[in-house]
């Protein structure tokens, strides 16, 4: 079982379909309030954690999954950075620590290329690539 977050976003709109599509069972973290209707309708298991920081929502949710897909985060040109940092960095640090109380072999954190800032014009981006974000 794959275990996804923020597959009610941009990424995961896309992405889960295509997962489903793939045969892979899945179950998404998602807000209470959040709209699910397509989630459901796909077969998509859900859990629910009122924020992305709540590990021991994060944690049930990952009994019984072995890889971790992280695609919930917050992307925009404007905004506090305290709250992007709470939500990408706490959310993101949150997700793995409720990963180290599974067993979870394989965790895939999807991001933007927003945090690389100005990218380099003379090769590719890849996991290498130094971060240099020019917004929070």
């Amino acid at each position: 079982m794959i275990l996804i977050t923020g597959a009610t976003g941009f990424l995961g709109r896309h992405l889960v379909p295509h997962l489903v599509g793939l045969g892979y069972p899945l179950r998404a973290v998602v807000r209470p309030s959040s709209d699910t209707q397509f989630l459901q309708k796909l077969g998509v298991e859900l859990a629910y954690a009122e924020d992305i920081t709540d590990v021991d929502a994060l944690t049930q949710a990952c009994a019984g999954c072995d890889q971790i897909i992280h695609a919930a985060g917050l992307f925009r040109f404007w905004g506090q950075p305290e709250e992007f940092w709470q939500t990408n960095v706490g959310g993101t640090t949150a997700v793995l620590t409720a990963a180290k109380n599974h067993p979870i072999t394989r965790f895939i954190h999807i991001s933007t290329i927003a945090v690389v800032g100005k990218p380099p014009t003379n090769r590719p981006i890849d996991e290498t690539t130094r971060c240099n974000p020019l917004e929070p």
